[in-house]
This record gives structure tokens, C-alpha cells and sequence, in this order.
């Protein structure tokens, strides 16, 4: 600032010096005055000219600073905008991992962005995806089950989680999908994403759950032996009809009731309570108690004896899932029937009353063993319970690899099997028809028969064809499935 100053100063001082020469040689060829017009004139051009150096100097001095600053402003906007895109490329490559179909449209419903699952699900490559919408890749039904679902989530502007089942070009599909909004710093939604999880087989394995606990039910309140399942906290999950009639309760009002306060059996001998768990290491844990005769009060206060039997009922994980506990009443029975293998002792009478023309294998003190092969456990406890009201005793296994080792275990023995109830379908194990092969391969004579939920099941209408004698529909009714077994035994 000094400099610029000065300049005009110097300039004029520079000039004037040179006219004081000038007049100093011309002194006597020219007067006062010529001198001094001599003198002022390219004085005041010298300041003129250093003013207008010195403003055109300051000028550009500004205008450089301004272009260094500018550079600068450029150079980290340009930092900023190459940190963006490498955030960006991480964010679509992260996207892109998720295995689940991942999609974002703005505010208009236009799609900003989809990963390669979401790709796969609807059938279209992103580019055929960008900024187009639901109307545009899905028929119309389906597109305005999404467009609800996103013109809800905007007006209550939260997240929420949909249920949706669509027909899309891999099947019926089952989603659930997680839909959210997404604002600006202004608070205004621009846009709403969502994240989908398929679950199908899911639901598929929920429904064939329900389906299996309804043809259960179905079976335990056909039951002619009462039967009362608890939860691992001692509150009644099932109550069958029989339990029903022999406490005097009401099966639907004992659902979630505590078990003591409907079934709290005496012992014969000391008159005490029976307990059904025990303290260990402070907490109760269930245990299995053998068939034994026990006093029942009912709800009116009226005593009777029954036979009863406790098992603990484990998960696949030997986890503790509550009680199974089997009663039946001993007034009038007359011909006890024998063992029910792994649901009795067969030292232990079991429950039911034999007619005179009732040649049953217990009237004749002749066992007879009956193979029931199911994955479901409950399922096999169940027909061993049905079978057991006539004196059969079973022989249970869980798949057929384990039928095939028990039955030619026993086929070479005392008492080998007389007859075998297969079931058709086990999950994650051998089935029932290739079973059926490798026993008839052990005893061409083997009475197989087959079991299934599926009546609609081709092979049994042609069970004859894959080497099975009868058939037996679940879930299994008591009569009916006796009666099928003695018409086997008889072939």
C-alpha cells in the first residue's frame, strides 16, 4: 500500500528534476514563466500517470488474490466431490452385497436406486428400472399394493413393516417388507426406501405346523386315555376331552390354566402330593415318571384311582418344553393290556377293557409287536397310546433308516415284528417307501403299512404297487386304526 503511494510522488519528483536541468542550461534563452509552465506540466503528468500505474497495480494485485482464493475454493470443492463419489461407489457396492432386494424412489414414486437382488426379483435390469415406476415393471394390482404401502408410510412419515403375497415370475411369493422415509435437513420427505425378506418357506413351514397341530388335536381328543400337555412354566397348552370328563373341567377353560390347580394327583401309598418338577440348582425342571397308580380329586372333590404317566417333552435342541402326562381311569377294568414300549413298563397294566370275543394279543398273553415309524414324536407316543388299548406293543422309530436296523434286529430274534405302520414323508430322512424296500428285501413277508397326512398322495391310492399291505390316514382314529392292524394281522 506504501509502494503505491509513493510512486506518483517520485514520478513527479523525477520530472521536476529533469525541468530544473533543462532550466538551468536554457536559463538565458528563455524567461521566468516558460520555466515554470515548463516545470508544472509534466509534473502533473508524472502524478497523473503514478496514480493511474499505481491503481492499475493495487487492481491487479486484488484480482490475483481473488483467483488464488478461488483456486483454493475449487481445489477442496474438488476434494469434497471426489470423496463423495468414493463414499457413493461404497454405499451401491454395499447395497449391491445385501442379499435381500434393496430399493429407494423418491417422492414422485420414481425409482433412484435398486440392487441386483431386487434386479433379480423383479425381472428387469437396473437400467430398465431407473426412474420408472411400480406401474411400469408390475401389473396393476400389485403396483397399487406397493403404492399404498408408500403413500402410508409418507402420511404417518415412520417406518412400518408390510406382509405382502404377489405372484411374480418365480412363483407366489411371501414378503416382508420394511418400508422408510427419508428426509432432507429441512425435515421434508424426499423419499422412501424399502428392504424385502422373502419368507416363503416360512410361512409354508408355519401353515404345515398349524396343519400338523390341528390333525393332532384332532387325535389326542379322539383319545379314549386322557391326556394334558403343559409349557416349561407349568401352564396347560392341550387338554384333551378325556382329561376333561375325568377331572371334571372344562377343556377350553384349562388352556393356560396352571397344571396344579387342575390335576394334582395323590400317591396310593403316602397320601401326598405328586410332584412333576423338581428344584435343581434353583430352578424346576420337569421329570418323567413311570406309570403308576395315583389318587385323582376331580374338580368337584371326588376321588378316583388312575394309572398316570409323566414325559418330559424336549425340543431338537434337549431343551425343556413342559410335560406330557397320561391318565386313565382303573374302576372296571378287568383285563389289563400289556406294555406300551417306550410309554409304559410291561409289568404295568395299561388302560382298556377287552370283550370276551376280543381275541387281542393280551387276552391270549401272546404280545405282539407293531413297528411305528414317524419323525414326529408326539405322533408316535400317540398310536403306541392307540395301540396300546388292545395290548400291542410297539416298537417306535424315527426314520427309516432306523426302522430298517430295529426290525432286522428283531427279525432274527424271540419276538420279531409282526407289522409295521410307515410313515411316507420325513424330512431331512429316509421316507417310508424306500424303508419299505430294504425291509421287504430283509422279510419278503413283512406286513408294511403306510401312513400319511396326504390323502390326495398318489401312492395311496396304489399302495399296493410299492409293496405296503394297507393303508392309514392321519390323523389316526382310534377304531380305525385298530381295526386296520388286526385285519394286517390277520393276512
Amino acid at each position: 500500500m506504501k509502494k503505491l503511494l509513493w510512486m506518483p510522488v517520485l514520478y513527479a519528483l523525477g520530472g521536476a528534476t529533469l525541468l530544473l536541468v533543462l532550466a538551468a542550461v536554457n536559463m538565458k534563452s528563455t524567461g521566468t514563466k516558460v520555466q515554470l509552465v515548463m516545470m508544472i506540466i509534466p509534473g502533473f503528468f508524472g502524478l497523473l500517470s503514478g496514480f493511474l500505474l499505481g491503481k492499475t497495480r493495487r487492481s491487479w494485485l486484488d484480482k490475483s488474490k481473488e483467483l488464488d482464493r478461488s483456486a483454493r475454493e475449487l481445489e477442496k470443492n474438488l476434494e469434497t466431490v471426489m470423496a463423495q463419489q468414493v463414499e457413493t461407489k461404497n454405499l451401491l457396492r454395499m447395497v449391491n452385497s445385501i442379499p435381500l432386494p434393496v430399493y429407494l424412489k423418491d417422492k414422485d414414486h420414481h425409482y433412484l436406486l435398486a440392487n441386483g437382488q431386487y434386479e433379480a426379483l423383479s425381472g428387469f435390469k437396473w437400467e430398465d428400472i431407473k426412474g420408472k415406476t411400480d406401474y411400469d415393471i408390475f401389473p396393476e394390482p400389485i403396483a397399487d399394493l406397493f403404492r399404498e404401502q408408500d403413500l402410508e408410510v409418507v402420511t404417518h412419515q415412520k417406518g412400518k413393516t408390510f406382509e405382502e403375497t404377489v405372484p411374480l415370475k418365480d412363483g407366489i411369493i411371501t414378503f416382508e417388507t420394511f418400508k422408510f422415509p427419508l428426509v432432507d435437513d429441512e425435515g421434508n420427505i424426499y423419499a422412501v426406501g424399502g428392504v424385502c425378506t422373502d419368507i416363503t418357506s416360512l410361512k409354508e413351514a408355519e401353515d404345515s405346523l398349524k396343519s400338523q397341530k390341528e390333525r393332532l388335536d384332532v387325535v389326542l381328543h379322539q383319545m379314549e386315555e386322557a391326556v394334558i400337555a403343559t409349557d416349561c412354566d407349568s401352564r396347560v397348552v392341550m387338554f384333551n376331552k378325556k382329561a376333561a370328563e375325568l377331572t371334571e373341567n372344562d377343556s377350553a377353560m384349562a388352556i393356560g390354566e396352571m397344571l396344579e390347580n387342575l390335576y394334582m394327583p395323590k400317591d396310593t401309598v403316602s397320601g401326598g402330593d405328586i410332584k412333576f418338577w423338581s428344584e435343581i440348582d434353583g430352578k424346576r425342571e420337569p421329570r418323567d415318571q413311570e406309570d403308576k397308580e395315583v389318587i385323582l380329586r376331580t374338580r368337584t372333590g371326588r376321588a378316583q384311582p388312575v394309572r398316570q404317566k409323566t414325559v418330559v417333552l424336549l425340543d431338537r435342541f434337549g431343551q425343556n418344553m413342559g410335560l406330557l402326562i397320561m391318565f386313565r381311569s382303573t374302576i372296571g377294568t378287568e383285563h389289563p393290556a400289556r406294555g406300551l414300549s417306550h410309554l409304559e413298563s410291561e409289568d404295568q397294566p395299561a388302560m382298556g377293557q377287552l370283550n370276551d370275543d376280543d381275541l387281542t394279543p393280551s387276552s391270549l398273553n401272546q404280545p405282539i409287536k407293531i413297528m411305528v415309524m414317524d419323525d414326529d414324536r408326539l405322533v408316535r407316543k400317540t398310536c403306541a397310546l392307540m395301540l396300546g388299548t388292545k395290548g400291542y406293543e410297539t416298537v417306535q422309530a424315527r426314520d427309516g433308516e432306523e426302522a430298517i436296523s430295529l426290525f432286522r434286529q428283531m427279525h432274527s430274534s424271540d419276538s420279531p415284528i409282526s407289522a409295521v405302520i410307515m410313515d411316507l414323508t420325513v424330512p431331512g430322512g429316509m421316507g417310508g417307501l424306500e424303508a419299505t424296500a430294504k425291509i421287504l428285501e430283509i422279510d419278503p413277508d413283512a406286513r408294511i403299512m403306510v401312513a400319511s397326512g396326504y390323502s390326495n398322495d398318489p401312492i395311496l391310492a396304489n399302495f399296493q404297487e410299492y409293496g405296503f399291505v394297507a393303508r392309514v390316514e392321519k390323523p389316526f382314529a382310534v377304531q380305525k386304526l385298530i381295526q386296520t392292524v388286526a385285519d394286517v394281522l390277520e393276512l
